[in-house]
């Protein structure tokens, strides 16, 4: 028998095997980093995605409030402007009834006015025995 080239080959053989041995280790090396690399991307993947969810639904709830408050603000310039028709409304009436008041006080004064006038008029159109006993009724009739 040739011990040495039997020695050899097993030698080879092992060396053979460890290479192997080896090269099957890098690979479940590679293959566990790839597989660590797939789950940590779809982790940041998942995450981004829930960040994205959160980010939609600040949006939507600024968006929401904004509109709350917009119709808010539209309520209650509403409500100011009929506050304000309203009291135009008032204002206007009472500005029509104050110069009703004040036409009416005017045709008064015009009209006692005339009768002043009129009543002078009678009286200086009377003698004076008839003036005199003009006024002495005046003052009967008042004292009544």
């Amino acid at each position: 028998h040739f011990p040495g080239i039997m020695a050899v080959s097993l030698h080879d053989l092992e060396k053979e095997m460890e290479r192997k041995v080896e090269a099957e280790k890098v690979q479940l090396e590679e293959k566990r980093k790839e597989k660590l690399e797939k789950e940590t991307q779809k982790k940041r993947a998942e995450k981004q995605k829930e960040f994205q969810i959160n980010e939609n639904q600040k949006a939507i709830r600024k968006q929401l409030k904004e509109e709350y408050q917009k119709s808010l603000k539209d309520q209650a310039d509403m409500w100011t402007q009929e506050r304000h028709e309203h009291l135009s409304r008032e204002e206007k009436m009472r500005r029509t009834q104050k110069e009703k008041s004040m036409k009416n006080k005017a045709e008064l004064r015009s009209q006692i006015e005339e009768m002043t006038n009129l009543k002078l008029k009678q009286e200086m159109e009377m003698t004076p025995k008839e003036l005199a006993l003009n006024r002495s009724l005046f003052h009967f009739v008042e004292n009544q």
